[in-house]
């Protein structure tokens, strides 16, 4: 098992030769891990809240004193007739948070599971990944939850962005570190920046 971020599932189907897979199956089949692997994008705690979804999404943002249309045209570009040429860049890695134009479609995430991936091969995921994964990844977008914009703190999100406590204590967690202290490791970093504000 392991926690890593979408950017994973090329190398994991065989498509990149500096991180190839080294199980024993894999020497057989680059792709074994992929076709043999599940993916999980909500975790669930003991407390029976609401399953969490952890991911980051790019957010366009104009200052408000910007005087040009010329950003403002660029964001509606890029969110409907440039968005599939924007996420097919990296689809390993951007997952739609749209899955359509409208509310009611699905060509976003559709043309997103035929976006060819990878490094040294070139490769659709949906030709390592069975359908249940692919719409596992497309619908895990659904849930995932701002923090820090709702409650008022954007200032505060700013300014732990490249710190990343949040990441930093996961990497914690999964390297021994108890929950309790990568919990409070973060706190003290996000209590540190919001002090500095």
């Amino acid at each position: 098992m392991l926690i890593w971020s979408s950017f994973i599932l090329d190398e994991m189907a065989g498509l990149r030769n500096d991180a190839l897979p080294t199980c024993a199956e894999c020497a057989g089949d680059p792709a074994y891990l992929a076709k043999n692997s599940g993916v999980v994008t909500s975790l669930q705690g003991p407390s029976g809240d609401e399953p969490a979804t952890f991911g980051e999404i790019t957010s366009w943002t104009i200052p408000a004193e910007a005087s040009s249309d010329a950003a403002k045209e660029f964001i509606e570009y890029v969110m409907t007739d440039g968005y599939e040429p924007w996420i097919a860049i990296a689809p390993e890695g951007k997952i739609p948070v749209r899955a359509g134009a409208s509310a009611d479609s699905t060509e976003y995430a559709d043309a997103w599971a035929g976006m060819d991936v990878g490094v040294d091969t070139k490769a659709p995921l949906s030709e390592f990944y069975g359908q249940d994964v692919i719409d596992a990844l497309t619908a895990g977008t659904d849930s995932l939850k701002r923090w820090a914009i709702p409650q008022g703190q954007g200032n505060l999100l700013g300014a732990i962005q490249g710190e990343q406590p949040v990441a930093n204590a996961v990497n914690e967690v999964a390297n021994g570190t108890s929950a309790e202290d990568a919990v409070q490791q973060a706190a003290d970093a996000i209590e540190a920046a919001a002090g500095s504000l």
